[in-house]
């Protein structure tokens, strides 16, 4: 990257530049290509540890009793009708 500044090229602006000139499967493919780095792909060990946190969540909610989840239900809604306000 620092050579290409060096050389006064903005990768950003030449790949705009140049699409267009390029053939509908080129396109596609530089596309799929820039997508990897917009969209990196997740770590099987990220998704487990939303599982685990999941699991956990549901849990303490069973083992919650009825006035608990009153309670809590209570607290979301007040949580939610906030981030309403400041939307």
């Amino acid at each position: 990257m620092e050579k290409m500044r060096n050389l006064n090229i903005d990768v950003p602006n030449k790949i705009v530049e140049m699409l267009p000139v390029l053939s509908p499967e080129k396109q596609v493919d530089v596309l799929l290509n820039l997508m990897s780095f917009l969209y990196p792909k997740r770590k099987a060990t990220e998704q487990q540890i939303e599982v685990e946190s999941h699991c956990q969540s549901c849990a303490r909610t069973a083992n919650m009793s009825a006035a608990e989840l009153k309670a809590e239900i209570d607290r979301l809604r007040q949580a939610n009708d906030l981030a309403e306000l400041y939307k």
